[in-house]
Parts: C-alpha cells; structure tokens; sequence
C-alpha cells in the first residue's frame, strides 16, 4: 500500500509533499510577498524566501524550520495551525525533531500555544520518534504510559521506555529512572540501583537527583549512610533552585546534623523555599521570626509566613495561626478567625493529636456567641475542600503541577522516609518561651 504522502502528493527531493503542504507554501508566500509581517522588513523577509523554497521541494529540515518559525513567531507572523501543517510534513517524511516537538505541543505545551491537549496523538507523534530512537521523545513516552495519557497505565511498559532513554545518557530519564527503582514503580525496589542511575543525573547537574543522593545518605538507602554527604548534596541542589532541598538544608542547620547547628543559616535556607512557595518552609520561618531564631523577632513577618502557609492547607500553621488570632499575638485579634483556623487544624491529619488545638477551640467557643461560633464553622466549612490542595479560595491561583513533576511528587508522598519528620522534631528545636512556646 502506498503511503499518504506517494498517493496524494509529489515526490521531491527524496521526500513526498502533500497538497496540505502545497497549501502550506502559497500561504507563506502570501505572508511574505505582501508584506503582512508585522515589524519586520522586506529586507528581513528575503533570507527565509530560500526556507520555503527548500520546503515545498521536500526538504525536511526547511519544513521542520519553517513550522517552527511560524509555531513560536521568530521572523515572520505567529501562526501556530499553520506552522504545525509544516511540522506534520516534516514529521511524515521522517523528521524526529519535529515528531518530538508534535509531541509537546499535543501535551505538555499545548496550553501555551492556545491548543487543545490531544494526548493519543501526542502519544502517536512521540511513538515514532522513540522507535526511531529518539531519546527525549523515548522519556515522553514513557511518563505517558506511567500516568495512563493516552493509553492505558503500564508501569512496566514505562520502565523500560525510560530505561532506554536513560542508557542513552539522557539525564531526565536517569532521574525518573532512579525514582521508579526507589519507590517500585514498574521495576521491582532496589536502592541500590537507584543510586547508580541518580549517581549518573546528579553528575550532569539535575538538582532533582542531587536531592534524591542527599535523602540516600542521610538515610541510608542504597548509599552508606552519611550526614554530611547528605548536607553538601542538599546544598548543590538548593544553589540550583531545588526548593525542596532548599527546605530539608534548612531543617539540618535547624537540627545540627551534617552540618554546625545555626538558627540563622536554617532561617536563610527556609525562606529561600518559603519564597518559591515552599509551604512546610513558610511554616517553620514564621515560627523563627515568631521566636526571634536565626533572625530578628518579626510578629508581622511571623503573621505573614504563617497565614501564607495555612492558606495552603499546612494544618500546623493553621493551627498556630488560630492561636495567635486568638490571642492577637502577630495577627488581628479575632475569635472567629480564630475558632476557622482551629477547627480546620484538628481535622487535619497532618496535625498531631496532642490535643493543644482541640482544647483552644473549646476555650474560645466558651466565650463565643451561638452565632460567632456558626459563623466560624461556615468559613472553615468553605475551605474544607481545599485542605492540602495548594492556595485556598482568597484569590490566589493554584499552581497546575506539570508532568515532568509528577514523579517528583511522588518521591514527597509515595514514602514517609521521603521527608524529614518535621512535626516530630520541632518542638525539641526551638525554645519553651514566647506566645507560641506550647505551640508546634
């Protein structure tokens, strides 16, 4: 059976060019020969005249640069169905780069060029790249199959996509890799062999696998078990932008292990996370600027991280953000404020069931009208479904959380190893004094 391109379109060049192509072409030629292009000049137009010329005679490379001129609006005017028609060609005729970036612009970028998510044809385009070998698209298609995206969940499948992305030195897939070995996803568990292939991505600068060597030696999974190590692999990934080994750098200076004990280096280190959005790090930087630990005391910053925190569903910060609208301690003086937050920390499950909450809410409801207490319980009623779910309802958008960090939140949730034990070791950390000192 001929193929699309020999049944209904011209051979030239060594490649076939279909009459979508064809058209492709004339309205190019338009563009340019009128002069439609927006802040460019003519002059500026000539040197692409041989782009589309090498285009409509086959050329893949001139299809592949032409479409993606037009994809992303370099040179000429923006135009994204048009420029995809090219890739299409491009892509028919053999072309992997402009099959991997079909790939992307049916998924992961599809927003950002105004389309609509179409993940069997991402997986389609993606598909016949990796077969061709294509490293990147090999990844992709790999995550697609782990998350089910356009097929059905195959966690093996996946691995072995990944695998071969990875032993082609392709430092993502070496991460995801190591991650899967880590948690059993799709091969069976073994640390030992995720810290080889982590070994590798943190060789090539990948923060994401830098931080997964630092929890290995701090807790001794697949790697000897070693504090300082631990400490300098937190710090390479953190100087790299890793919030979350921003965070877990912090809690070691905070608790003195890999490093000398410093209140002041915690504190940087939390809100350079803080910044970022990291939430247990807004956290535990309002409670140092509350007690005036490794930075000035600060009850306005205090008040600040903390309200940011709680909005987010850390059910601690809620917790202490109640006690302080109890007491007017950093923030307004405000019992029904107080009694929301205190109600939505008790139903927390991240909160420990020491009972310091639950017995706040019973003091404040004993000085509270029927009413107030209603109303209190309507405002926490309305913020129920956001618990933990990012920025609560106060305008603020919640961060949609791409593919590529799907694997990486895996690693925060999938095992408590994951994560230091942030609630158990707080209190033993920060001094029996100040307004929050039976706090936390």
């Amino acid at each position: 059976m001929q193929s699309p391109s020999r049944r209904n379109g011209q051979r030239t060049g060594g490649a076939y060019l279909s009459p979508a192509a064809l058209l492709c072409g004339l309205l190019v030629a338009a563009l340019l020969l009128i002069s439609v292009v927006p802040g460019v000049s003519r002059a500026h137009d000539e040197p692409y005249f041989p782009f589309l010329k090498k285009a409509n005679e086959g050329d893949v490379e001139s299809q592949f640069t032409l479409g993606l001129m037009l994809v992303r609006g370099r040179h000429m005017e923006k135009n994204v169905e048009l420029g995809m028609l090219w890739l299409e060609q491009a892509a028919q005729n053999g072309h992997n780069g402009s099959r991997y970036l079909l790939g992307t612009l049916f998924s992961k970028d599809s927003r950002s060029y105004g389309l609509k998510a179409d993940h069997e044809k991402a997986l389609h385009w993606y598909a016949q790249a990796a077969q061709d070998g294509d490293a990147m698209a090999q990844l992709e298609m790999g995550r697609m199959i782990l998350f089910g995206q356009g097929t059905s969940a195959d966690e093996r499948k996946a691995a072995r996509w990944i695998e071969k992305a990875a032993k082609t030195g392709n430092p993502e897939a070496q991460y995801d890799l190591g991650l899967m070995y880590n948690l059993g996803r799709g091969v069976s568990q073994d640390h030992g062999k995720a810290a080889r292939w982590h070994k590798l991505a943190a060789g090539q600068g990948i923060p994401a696998a830098l931080f997964s060597m630092g929890w290995m030696h701090l807790y001794g999974k697949g790697l000897r078990q070693d504090d300082v190590k631990a400490a300098g692999y937190y710090e390479q990934a953190a100087n790299l932008g890793h919030s979350e080994a921003a965070f877990h750098l912090g809690w070691l200076y905070l608790t003195g292990r890999g490093v000398t004990r410093s209140h002041s280096a915690a504190a940087n280190w939390f809100r350079k996370a803080a910044e970022v959005g990291h939430t247990e790090a807004q956290y535990h930087l309002g409670i140092l600027y509350d007690q005036g630990l490794g930075a000035p005391k600060n009850p306005q910053k205090a008040g600040k991280w903390i309200s940011i925190a709680a909005r987010s569903g850390h059910g601690p910060a809620q917790g202490v953000l109640g006690m302080m609208h109890s007491r007017g301690s950093a923030v307004e003086q405000d019992n029904i404020q107080a009694l929301m937050w205190l109600m939505l920390a008790v139903e927390n499950p991240s909160v420990r069931a020491d009972g310091t909450f639950g017995k706040e809410v019973v003091t404040l409801m004993g000085r509270m009208t029927r009413e107030e207490v209603k109303e209190a319980e309507t405002l926490a009623n309305q913020r129920k479904p956001f618990q933990g779910k990012g920025p609560q309802p106060d305008g603020e958008e919640s961060a949609s959380r791409l593919l590529e960090g799907e694997l990486e939140n895996l690693l925060a949730g999938i095992s408590p190893q994951y994560a230091p034990p942030m609630g158990r070791v707080s209190r033993a950390f920060y001094p029996a004094s100040g307004p929050l000192s039976s706090v936390n």
